[in-house]
């Protein structure tokens, strides 16, 4: 998982990754 997270980390904002697993609501 933390594979697949790093590499959406790079897609992605990894601060905002992280919130939006934090809260998924913000999705």
């Amino acid at each position: 998982m933390l594979e697949a997270a790093g590499h959406i980390s790079c897609v992605h904002d990894g601060t905002r990754l992280f919130e939006l697993r934090d809260d998924p609501r913000d999705e």
